[in-house]
């Protein structure tokens, strides 16, 4: 699979082998935004392959950790310029007054290993598994509320809030 391709095909998450060559893209200014987009229902969506809990990750250990990208940059490709894609900003995307205040606290220094176990997902394998990456979340705050701490979900069952999302189809 080449880069043009991860960065066109959809519902595919980054490659083990295209890792290296992420921040090619990123800093070329080809790949804008890492998200997750199905198209369809919920329920007409497939599946795709099961990672996307590890975008940040691997942005973390692989672009900034590694000097590859910049921290700014780093938050610009995984939450600026997605929430811009899907016109919901400044609601998401942004740190500022009448925004919702969703945020990630990282430990830039944290070291994981990727099992599927770790990332909770509906199925039993994880295509990064074994890999061993530096730079994890470890608080995830919705709408100015703690709702994980230190890979535990601590928010009660119905805190999150379904979003309509506009704008991807559009381009």
């Amino acid at each position: 699979m080449n880069f043009d391709t991860i960065v066109t095909g959809g519902q595919v998450v980054i490659p083990k082998r295209g890792i290296q060559n992420l921040d090619i893209g990123i800093r070329g200014g080809k790949v804008t935004a890492l998200l997750e987009h199905k198209q369809g229902t919920i329920w007409e969506a497939s599946r795709g392959i099961p990672g996307i809990g590890t975008i940040i990750p691997i942005v973390l250990s692989e672009g900034v950790n590694k000097g590859r990208l910049t921290l700014e940059r780093a938050v610009e490709v995984t939450s600026y310029n997605a929430a811009k894609k899907f016109n919901m900003y400044p609601r998401k995307g942004t740190i500022e007054i009448g925004s919702d205040a969703d945020l990630i606290v990282v430990d830039m220094n944290l070291e994981k290993m990727v099992t599927p176990k770790l990332m909770q997902h509906y199925s039993d394998y994880n295509i990064y598994e074994g890999m061993k990456l530096k730079g994890w979340p470890t608080v995830t705050m919705v709408r100015g509320t703690v709702v994980q701490r230190d890979g535990e979900i601590v928010a009660p069952q119905g805190t999150g809030e379904y979003q309509h999302l506009t704008g991807w189809l559009n381009d």
